[in-house]
């Protein structure tokens, strides 16, 4: 029964699942006990218990109680074998015949040795056989990868990695592609369907890696990597020790534009796989000095290449606008020596120009001693409080307009007040004197009264 690869292999190789499947016959109690064919024979138990009875484990108190106390019997009884030399998948077939438990060898048989041809091909990457690797090793608490088990034989330690991907199932074969572009760039990478151990149990293997292992943890997103609630746990974790250290570990991926991501995924900055410059971006990510590698350059984008073009890229040429007949703002300075002209011809000349801006000026010069003059002259008020005309207004200035200009000033200058006396008996401006007047001195100033 016992083939030459069941020798070699130890019960560490076994993966998690076939684990189970042996769980799940085993635990069970089973009240009948094995017939003795010879006289004085024993009788077994035909479950875990008589399959710990048949290993040295009897005669270790702390294992049996580790064992009896744990919820999954055959599983601890498993973690606490294979430390010994003696923990072979031919030893536990062994014992199983011993106990009649033809059924469970039948039924997991085929899984077993699928277990242990992976593990060989594994190995055979590692440049090691399952010959070659000591139950002590293979079932150290230390291994968690095929790496660890390369690194202690040659006594330098665990592995340690450079980046961790994480991803759905159905995003396996771009996973792949992600671990084969790294690995070409010296990038130490670890993918948990690859290079973790058969015989450990992924949770714990995987928590381990993102705690103390991997320096950066890489997720790709899509829809199904938020379907498995164990690649949720591994997602939060990695960010829960990213802000613990306060480093930028956890590396989100967005693998497809349609995944409606979580909202403590959804605040950080992420990477596209549709960014032309995807490779390179994820390289520097995991590795801030990255230098590409001469010998396997990175793949080139199809986007990059779709925009290389013969033609180089110009700039528009924007029509120019037509300054030959444009007129300058009335409001340039004269001082100002800016002349607008053609590229072929200087621009025709302007005689109203200076004609206008001499005029504008005088009329303001007018208007500022005019407004001076009547401020000056409304100095008195009588007595009801109005205010009085010492002198007619006065224009200075004006000579410095054209006659024409000084008649059409005069004619627009307002109309004075009436010179016909007020009610109160006072004039309110100067006149000439009549003779029905009186004159009276009165302070230094004189007033004419008129007689009723």
């Amino acid at each position: 029964m016992a083939a030459p690869e069941l020798n070699k292999c130890s019960v560490a190789f076994l993966r998690p699942s076939t684990v189970d499947c042996l769980a799940i016959q085993l635990n069970p109690t089973k009240h009948l006990h094995t017939r003795a064919n010879r006289p004085g024979e024993k009788r077994r138990l035909r479950d875990w218990r008589g399959v710990y009875e048949e290993t040295c484990l009897t005669s270790n108190m702390l294992a049996w109680e580790k064992i009896k106390q744990s919820s999954d019997h055959f599983k601890q009884f498993l973690e606490q074998w294979k430390h010994h030399e003696e923990a072979t998948v031919a030893k536990l077939f062994e014992i199983l015949e011993t106990l009649d438990r033809y059924d469970v060898i039948d039924d997991n048989k085929q899984r077993i040795l699928e277990d242990i041809k992976t593990a060989e091909n594994l190995l055979k990457v590692k440049g090691l056989s399952l010959g070659e690797v000591e139950n002590r090793i293979a079932g150290s608490e230390q291994v968690l990868t095929y790496d660890d088990i390369a690194m202690l034989k040659k006594s330098l330690g665990v592995a340690k990695y450079d980046v961790l991907i994480l991803h759905a199932d159905e995003d396996v074969q771009f996973a792949q592609r992600m671990v084969q572009v790294l690995e070409q760039q010296n990038i130490k990478v670890c993918l948990k369907d690859r290079d973790l151990l058969v015989g450990t149990l992924e949770l714990d293997a995987v928590t381990s890696l993102i705690s103390e292992r991997c320096n950066k943890v890489a997720v790709l997103l899509t829809p199904q990597f938020f379907s498995s609630s164990c690649n949720k746990f591994y997602s939060v974790l990695a960010q829960c020790r990213a802000i613990t250290e306060n480093k930028r570990s956890f590396l989100p991926i967005v693998h497809n534009n349609q995944t409606n991501l979580p909202t403590n995924i959804g605040m950080l900055t992420k990477l596209s796989t549709s960014n032309p410059y995807f490779w390179s971006k994820l390289c520097m990510n995991i590795n801030e000095n990255f230098r590409e590698s001469p010998d396997n350059p990175l793949p080139k984008n199809i986007a990059d290449t779709s925009k290389n073009t013969n033609t180089p890229y110009s700039l528009p040429q924007l029509s120019q606008p037509n300054i030959i007949n444009a007129n300058p703002p009335i409001s340039m300075k004269k001082s100002s020596s800016f002349q607008i002209t053609s590229p072929l011809q200087d621009s025709p000349p302007q005689p109203q120009l200076s004609a206008q801006k001499e005029a504008g000026s005088s009329i303001k010069k007018l208007f500022k001693s005019f407004s001076t003059d009547m401020r000056n002259k409304f100095t008195k008020k009588g007595k009801n409080g109005h205010q009085l005309f010492t002198n007619e207004p006065e224009f200075t200035g004006i000579e410095e307009l054209s006659s024409s200009e000084q008649i059409r000033l005069m004619n627009n200058a307002p109309t004075p007040p009436s010179q016909e006396p007020s009610s109160s008996g006072y004039s309110s401006s100067r006149k000439q004197p009549d003779n029905n007047a009186k004159t009276k001195r009165k302070g230094g100033k004189e007033y004419e009264v008129f007689a009723n």
